[in-house]
């Protein structure tokens, strides 16, 4: 995943899986690098976290984003363990400044532990940031997503940290044949923001737009309703 902070550097994350002398996976790092755009140099690498490697299949889901004061922002997700969201804060000489966790509330999708895919971040304008992640039910027959945000970076090294709004875009119950997926997010300049997101049946891509206190603004959008096949990626910029 790529960034680009106001000042023009970016700020790369990327995964390492790694293995032992028989070339079978032991575990997994979630690495980042900055590149100055003035020297033309990359940083050192700087460990954000280490997984635990099963089956050598990583099933991860990282994203980050630049802030508005500098700083980086990468949600990382370790989809082994279904239910938390982590945060790390990152300056822009790659020292992580504080971590925290995000337990979100489980979405009513049936029985069972949800399980959290997809996630994404994206900065506010006026500080802080936006992530958007897909719930699925335990028997994954049925989805929804919800929406966490935070006006500014929460306490150094929290355990789990309270965001300032959340809500849910759509929530996928028994009786509606369609399933939420793809999320994408974008800070907008007027300080809310905008999120956009498929349906695995319906075929239909839908947006929602937002002030800065994830109050909605207008009628949901119908962006297209005429996917020949299903949703499976939505993208902003």
């Amino acid at each position: 995943q790529v960034a680009v902070a106001a000042d023009g550097d970016v700020f790369i994350t990327y995964e390492q899986v790694n293995s032992d002398s028989d070339f079978n996976a032991t575990d997994t790092d979630l690495s980042a690098k900055t590149y100055d755009i003035g020297t033309n140099t990359v940083s050192g690498a700087t460990t954000l976290r280490t997984y635990p490697e099963i089956a050598n299949s990583p099933l991860h889901t990282s994203d980050v984003a630049a802030l508005t004061d500098g700083s980086f922002a990468v949600m990382n997700l370790y989809r082994n363990e279904q239910t938390v969201i982590r945060i790390n804060i990152v300056a822009d000489d790659g020292t992580v400044t504080e971590t925290f966790d995000v337990d979100p509330t489980p979405l009513t999708l049936g029985s069972g532990v949800n399980q959290i895919r997809q996630a994404v971040i994206a900065p506010l304008t006026g500080g802080g940031f936006v992530m958007a992640f897909v719930q699925k039910s335990a028997a994954l027959s049925n989805g929804g997503i919800s929406v966490y945000g935070f006006d500014s970076v929460p306490s150094p090294f929290s355990t789990i940290a309270e965001p300032d709004f959340t809500f849910s875009v759509s929530q996928v119950n028994g009786g509606n044949s369609s399933d939420s997926t793809a999320p994408a997010i974008i800070g907008l300049d007027d300080g809310g923001f905008l999120i956009a997101w498929g349906e695995l049946v319906g075929g239909r891509i839908l947006a929602r737009r937002y002030d800065e206190d994830g109050v909605q603004i207008g009628p949901q959008i119908v962006v297209d309703d005429t996917v020949p096949e299903d949703v499976v990626g939505v993208a902003l910029d």
